[in-house]
């Protein structure tokens, strides 16, 4: 049985490798799940008997976990037990940095997406500006893909400093083009991070006995 596996092989690589690699992977995904609904669990009972966020929004995060990352993540370590050929060596460890990125990414991209709600519906809310929180997030985000797209590129070996450039002139040329609604918006955010400081001082100023004194 043993000779016939080795005999057979599929894209150049003996059958028992392939089962090799099959099984690793197999093990691999039962220990990476089991290992993170471990780890939840305990954050999660952590998270019941302290009064912190910190470790609610861990919990949180991690439960962002996508379970794509987790398989690709199980066949990556079912391709070392593969002997491939030196190229796809490196295409493996590309693929391990676009896994890990794509994963960090999503869990900062949960955690800013807590922190916005949070910040929105604490019980001081009226001294958070809601517009402000809300750009803060989108540009945290657009941050956050930004530089993990340019990672990507960067690992793969393509000179992403002539690709930033010609970013930046694609970025004028599309500016000057929609300058007309690029200023309607920069006005309607204007509008929108002036209302409550206006709010604020129309409320103070019909609270306080004085205004009213003055008023009068």
């Amino acid at each position: 049985m043993k000779n016939w596996l080795d005999l057979n092989a599929f894209l150049g690589i003996p059958a028992t490798e392939w089962l090799y690699g099959g099984i690793a992977a197999l093990v691999s995904y039962m220990v990476f799940v089991s290992a993170l609904k471990f780890v939840v669990a305990r954050l999660d009972a952590l998270a019941g008997r302290t009064a912190t966020r910190s470790d609610d929004m861990a919990v949180q995060v991690l439960k962002r976990t996508h379970r794509l990352t987790v398989v690709m993540a199980a066949l990556l370590v079912g391709a070392q037990f593969l002997e491939v050929p030196d190229k796809w060596d490196s295409r493996i460890s590309h693929l391990w940095f676009l896994v890990i990125g794509f994963q960090l990414a999503l869990w900062i991209n949960r955690g800013v997406t807590i922190w916005t709600t949070g910040r929105l519906e604490s019980a001081a809310a009226t001294a958070h500006n809601p517009v402000i929180t809300t750009m803060m997030s989108w540009m945290l985000r657009a941050l956050l893909w930004s530089v993990l797209l340019l990672a990507v590129l960067a690992n793969m070996g393509v000179n992403i400093t002539a690709f930033v450039a010609s970013l930046g002139v694609g970025g004028v040329a599309v500016a000057l083009a929609v300058q007309s609604i690029l200023s309607d918006l920069f006005a309607s955010l204007a509008i929108g991070l002036d209302k409550p400081s206006r709010l604020a001082i129309s409320s103070c100023s019909a609270m306080s006995p004085e205004a009213s004194s003055i008023s009068a």
